[in-house]
C-alpha cells in the first residue's frame, strides 16, 4: 500500500483539493479582483504626455567660419554658439532656473498643495516633485523627448482628473516655453559681456592708433626725408597684419577665458594660436623669415628701423580697428535679436486616458493572485486537517497565547 501511495501522481490530489475549495478560491478571487478595482478608483490617478523639442542647428559663431582674423575674433562670441548638443539642452530643461519658470508661471506650489509652507520650502518640495514628474531622453538624430506627469489626490472625482489632465500637457508646454527663455537670457547675457568687452578694446585700439599715427608723423616731420623702398614696405605691412593676428588672438582668449576654463580645449588651441604667431612675428623681427629681400627689423640701420617700427604699428592698430569694428556691429545685433532658439516639433497634448492605475490590470493581477493565495490556504487547510498532531500542536499554541 505504501508503494502505491508514494508511485501516486500528485496531479489527480491536486485537482480533486481544487473541486473541493472551489468556493474559497472563487470566492478569494473575486474578492481580491473588487478590492483592487475600489483601490484603483479610490487611489490617486496620473496622467502623462509627452512633447519633442528639436533643439537649434549647429552654426558658426556669428555666421562666421573660417581661420584667420575674423575666424578668431568670431571665438569673442563663443558663449553664443549654438554649437550646443542635444545632452545639454536635455541637462538645461531639468536644471532649477526652467523648473522654476514652470513652478511660478502654473502656480505649481499651490497645485502640489504646498502653500501653507513657507517660501523657501516650498519651492524645495516643488522641484523635487517636478524632478519626479519630469523624464528628459535625448535620440540619436537630437531629438529631445520630455515626459511629464500630473496626479490627482484620493478619491478623485471628475474636475480633479480633467485639472490633472491638462496640467500635465501645460507642465510640458511650460517647461520648453522656460527653456528658450532661460537659453535667451543666458545668450543676451553672454552677448552683452562680449559687447562691452568689444566696446573697452575698440576705445583702447583708438586711442593707440591715435597715438601711433601721430608719433609716425613727428618722427617724418623729425627726420624729414626717412622712407623705405616698396619690397622692405611690404614686408612691414605684412608684420603688421602678422601682430595684428596675434592681438585679435589674445582679445579672442580674454573673452573665452570668462565663460571657460583654462583646461577647455578651446582654450588650449587658441592660446597655441597665440603662441605660434609670435613665434612667427619674432622670426620676422629677427630676419629669419624675410621682412623685404631677406632683411629683418633689427638688422636695419637705426633711423630705418624706429621708422619701420612706427610705421608697422600704424599698420597693426588700423587692422585691428577694423576688425574690432566689425565684430562690435555683429556683437550689437546678437545682443538685441529676437529669433525664436528653441523648437518645439510635438507640442504637448491632453491625455485621454490615464496613465495609472489601469484598473483591468489592477483587477486582472488582484484575481491571479488571489486564486494562488487561495490555493494555498486551500493545501495548508487540508495538510492540517490530516496532520498526526492536531490536538497536541492546538494545545500547546493555546496554551502560549494564554501567558
Amino acid at each position: 500500500m505504501s508503494g502505491q501511495e508514494t508511485g501516486r501522481l500528485p496531479l489527480v490530489p491536486f485537482l480533486a483539493l481544487l473541486v473541493r475549495a472551489r468556493g474559497l478560491i472563487i470566492g478569494m478571487a473575486f474578492g481580491a479582483a473588487l478590492i483592487a478595482v475600489g483601490f484603483g478608483f479610490l487611489s490617486p490617478a496620473t496622467y502623462e504626455a509627452s512633447l519633442t523639442i528639436l533643439p537649434p542647428e549647429g552654426a558658426s559663431p556669428l555666421g562666421l567660419a573660417g581661420g584667420g582674423l575674423e575666424g578668431s575674433l568670431a571665438m569673442l562670441q563663443f558663449g553664443l554658439s549654438t554649437l550646443r548638443s542635444a545632452d545639454l539642452y536635455a541637462d538645461m530643461i531639468r536644471s532649477r532656473s526652467v523648473y522654476r519658470y514652470a513652478i511660478d508661471k502654473l502656480d505649481l506650489r499651490a497645485a502640489y498643495g504646498l502653500t501653507k509652507l513657507d517660501t523657501l520650502r516650498a519651492y524645495e518640495f516643488a522641484y523635487n516633485q517636478l524632478s519626479d514628474d519630469v523624464t528628459v531622453q535625448t535620440a540619436n538624430n537630437g531629438l529631445i523627448t520630455v515626459t511629464t506627469r500630473a496626479h490627482t489626490g484620493w478619491l478623485p472625482g471628475l474636475p480633479q482628473k480633467n485639472a490633472a489632465r491638462e496640467r500635465a500637457a501645460r507642465i510640458g508646454n511650460t517647461l520648453a516655453e522656460g527653456l528658450d527663455v532661460v537659453n535667451r537670457q543666458k545668450n543676451t547675457s553672454q552677448a552683452r559681456q562680449a559687447r562691452i568687452y568689444l566696446e573697452e578694446q575698440l576705445r583702447l585700439t583708438d586711442e593707440r592708433l591715435h597715438k601711433a599715427g601721430t608719433d609716425l608723423a613727428q618722427f617724418q616731420t623729425q627726420h624729414l626725408a626717412v622712407d623705405l623702398n616698396e619690397q622692405m614696405r611690404v614686408g612691414i605691412e605684412n608684420a603688421g597684419k602678422l601682430e595684428a593676428d596675434v592681438l585679435a588672438r589674445e582679445v579672442a582668449l580674454g573673452v573665452a577665458l570668462r565663460s571657460m576654463l583654462p583646461t577647455n580645449p578651446e582654450i588650449k588651441r587658441l592660446q597655441s594660436e597665440v603662441d605660434e604667431y609670435r613665434r612667427q612675428l619674432r622670426r620676422m623681427q629677427s630676419g629669419g623669415t624675410a621682412v623685404g629681400e631677406g632683411v629683418g627689423l633689427e638688422a636695419l640701420p637705426e633711423l630705418g628701423r624706429r621708422y619701420a617700427l612706427l610705421l608697422r604699428d600704424v599698420k597693426v592698430q588700423e587692422a585691428l580697428f577694423e576688425m574690432l569694428t566689425a565684430q562690435l556691429y555683429q556683437a550689437r545685433v546678437k545682443e538685441t535679436e529676437q529669433m525664436p532658439v528653441v523648437q518645439v516639433l510635438d507640442e504637448a497634448r491632453t491625455p485621454i486616458a490615464k496613465k495609472s492605475p489601469v484598473i483591468r490590470k489592477l483587477a486582472v493581477l488582484a484575481f491571479v493572485l488571489g486564486a494562488i493565495l487561495a490555493v494555498f490556504l486551500a493545501y495548508a487547510r487540508e495538510w492540517w486537517s490530516k496532520y498526526p498532531w492536531r490536538a497536541e500542536d492546538s494545545a500547546a499554541l493555546r496554551a502560549i497565547l494564554r501567558r
